[in-house]
């Protein structure tokens, strides 16, 4: 799918597309015009609703940042259950975002964004669950982390035993961390489907001891 690269024109005057596409025809841009359009009403929506409910302040400081970025993912799966980015065009995508929500996000540099550390993809991950899983957790910087591990979140059992042991103590961030990282590691060449929930439960608790010792 095209681009439409948010706030950049060319010498011409002309909005600025991006795709990975050889040829791009009028469809395409037609389509990234729409899609590009239809961003800047549900962000200014959602950004309204957010101040209008005291999620967040009219100069963007987040009252309640988890619960911002979880409607923020909850308003960008919706968009992309009617815009298909292909895989190739996806990144480009992701990090065009940063133009669109000014309230919600600003200030961080385009140089520093990367797929793997996207707030949005994140948050298009953190809407995907129940709200009364998410706020077991009630803190973003803790589910930014939790999120960043595939290997986490894609063995049901891993993700509920985490988010059970962050509701007893969240702790810090970088505490957090030291634990999801150990987990990361430990499972990173083992298929844990074949562990029965006895030798996963083992395998996290001894996990979590140690990082208690490490600490």
């Amino acid at each position: 799918m095209v681009i439409k690269i948010r706030k950049k024109i060319d010498p011409s005057g002309h909005p600025i597309y991006k795709s990975t596409k050889t040829l791009v025809t009028q469809e395409d841009i037609k389509i990234a015009d729409d899609l590009d359009a239809e961003l800047e009403k549900k962000i200014k929506q959602l950004e309204k609703t957010l101040i209008n409910t005291d999620k967040l302040s009219s100069g963007g400081e987040k009252i309640n940042a988890l619960k911002v970025w979880y409607e923020v993912g909850k308003t960008l799966n919706k968009l992309l259950q009617k815009f298909v980015i292909n895989n190739e065009d996806d990144a480009e995508f992701w990090k065009n975002l940063y133009n669109y929500f000014l309230k919600i996000h600003h200030g961080k540099p385009l140089s520093k964004v990367s797929k793997t550390r996207n707030d949005f993809i994140t948050a298009t991950k953190l809407a995907k669950h129940p709200w009364k899983t998410i706020r077991k957790i009630d803190k973003w910087a803790i589910w930014r982390e939790v999120l960043s591990y595939k290997n986490i979140t894609e063995d049901k059992r891993i993700l509920e035993w985490v988010i059970y042991e962050f509701s007893k103590n969240p702790g810090t961030r970088d505490e957090a961390r030291v634990l999801l990282k150990a987990i990361a590691k430990k499972f990173k060449k083992i298929y844990t489907p074949i562990l029965n929930d006895t030798e996963l439960n083992t395998k996290l608790q001894n996990l979590k001891n140690q990082a208690i010792n490490n600490h």
